[in-house]
């Protein structure tokens, strides 16, 4: 029996949400977060939804302002129409990362009603745009805008929002935004008292809203919990500004997924990519990968599944990319971070994305290839020339890190929470002079420089010098001579990144 709609304006499908409150609902898995408002004010929309390039261009060019529009079209919303915006926002406070919110505006003569959701990127940000600009090229990324071909806004009019990469992301916010949107299209239904009111028309102003009783109405059903929100805005809902990252419950708000990077850091130089092949094709699976150490010409990829050995075609190449901090990241612990990669095993093409976007809003990347190795094959090349290149490569990345205000922790690698032994290396300042700090556990027993040091405070031993380059660099050394000393080959080892504590408490 179809549940009674009352006085509610929409009754929607919340299938596998939680509700917030009575006004919001969100995704346990997802984070997604989807909210129904009433406003009783006159609608905003800069035009009629009976002229819609009219609507889009203007549309377009407010949300400009706080971002992008991907996509406007006027839909029946369970029979009214409405206008539904799909647009792109940056996430708040944060350097990294974007929102996509799919929003209907069902405007009346004098009132409205927003039904709305917002995903947003996880830890691993920009994958989509990156693996498409790849395959079609970066040059052609950023068309001039279909409502709006003039355009200059906060982010560009990206060809990877494009419906058609749905199939290869399902799992990207954009995706679910939009799936979302077209489930809402086929299942919602609206109060038949809200749709007989007066329709919208832009050259209308009412003197005051229509008496209409917006408190929520109980619904029986579990397929379709209707809501009643108020984001504590009192600004209209046309306004592509007030679709924004608003009213977040606890449950998702703040997730601290995207570390913070020193001002140099965000301004890290963007190679210009030019792979001689595309990243990835059609029917590809991409895999998202923690990068290991390169040793020699191999490197290890982890997924959650476990590890994988690779051949790099341009190994020079792939360590300067990594630990320079242009590299993409994931988090692994609090405040704890991994470089992370797009893998595509078809075409055994590695993408190694940027970790920031540049000043146009474009997020680009470089390729490499690989061969497919076996673990036996990969840890017979670990020769003493090899390892003296990693170290030596390890003391220029320490070196890079700190000049960052971060550290650098050389511990167990892939996705699980990092577990000693690990060797940290930071700068700290005891008020009058920095030093380079290298610090390990467990305690490094006969280990060259290590054991001519004081004895250790447990299973921590500290080596501190006063802080330049040279002794920045030496740590490479440090860190080879205690890895030495554990059970541990220096391929199941991997590197993280943060913030360095100590200049955050200065």
């Amino acid at each position: 029996m179809p549940p009674t709609l009352g006085r509610v304006p929409v009754a929607f499908d919340t299938t596998g949400m939680e509700r917030h409150d009575e006004r919001t609902w969100f995704d346990p898995r997802t984070g997604d977060q989807v909210s129904l408002t009433y406003i009783g004010l006159v609608p905003d929309l800069p035009a009629s939804l009976d002229d819609l390039p009219l609507l889009r261009h203007r549309l377009a060019l407010e949300t400009a302002e706080v971002g992008a529009i991907i996509e406007a079209h006027v839909v029946a919303l369970g029979g009214v129409p409405a206008v539904l915006q799909l647009i792109k926002l940056p996430i708040p406070d944060q350097d990294t990362g974007l929102a996509f919110i799919a929003a209907f505006t069902l405007p009346k003569s004098n009132c409205s009603a927003v039904l709305r959701i917002q995903c947003t990127e996880g830890p691993m940000t920009g994958a989509r745009e990156t693996m498409v600009a790849a395959q079609v090229g970066f040059e052609n990324c950023f068309p001039p805008h279909p409502y709006a071909p003039d355009l200059r806004g906060q982010l560009p009019f990206n060809v990877a929002d494009d419906p058609s990469w749905d199939q290869r992301f399902p799992d990207h916010p954009l995706t679910r935004a939009r799936a979302w949107a077209h489930r809402m299209i086929a299942t919602a239904r609206v109060d038949p008292q809200f749709a007989a009111l007066p329709p919208f028309h832009p050259t209308e102003h009412p003197a005051a809203a229509p008496g209409y009783d917006t408190e929520p109405a109980a619904d029986p059903s579990p397929a379709a919990q209707p809501g009643n929100v108020d984001l504590g805005h009192a600004d209209q809902p046309g306004n592509a500004a007030n679709l924004g990252l608003a009213g977040q419950p606890s449950h998702t708000a703040n997730p601290g997924y995207a570390d913070q990077p020193s001002p140099a850091a965000a301004h890290a130089p963007t190679p210009s990519p030019s792979p001689a092949q595309p990243a990835a094709e059609a029917g590809d699976v991409l895999h998202t990968v923690l990068v290991g150490l390169p040793i020699g010409a191999y490197l290890p990829l982890w997924q959650e599944s476990g590890v994988t050995f690779w051949r790099m075609a341009d190994p020079a190449a792939v360590r300067a990319r990594l630990g320079s901090g242009m590299e993409s990241r994931s988090e692994v612990d609090s405040r704890r971070f991994r470089e992370a990669a797009m893998f595509s095993p078809e075409r055994q093409t590695l993408f190694l994305m940027n970790r920031y976007r540049d000043d146009s809003g474009h997020l680009g990347g470089t390729s490499t290839q690989l061969t497919p190795a076996t673990e036996e094959e990969a840890y017979r090349a670990v020769d003493d020339k090899a390892l003296s290149e990693l170290y030596a490569w390890l003391g220029e990345v320490v070196l890079s890190a700190v000049q960052r205000g971060e550290f650098v922790a050389i511990e167990t690698g892939g996705w699980q929470v990092p577990m000693t032994p690990v060797v940290l290396v930071m700068l700290r300042t005891d008020g009058r002079a920095w030093h380079s700090v290298v610090e390990t556990s467990p305690v490094p027993v006969g280990a060259p420089v290590w054991r001519d040091q004081q004895p250790a405070a447990g299973d921590t031993q500290v080596l501190a010098s006063p802080a330049t380059d040279q002794t920045i660099r030496a740590s490479g050394l440090l860190t080879r001579f205690a890895v030495a000393t554990w059970a541990m080959h220096p391929f199941q080892l991997g590197l993280s990144f943060g913030p360095n504590p100590t200049l955050e408490q200065r």
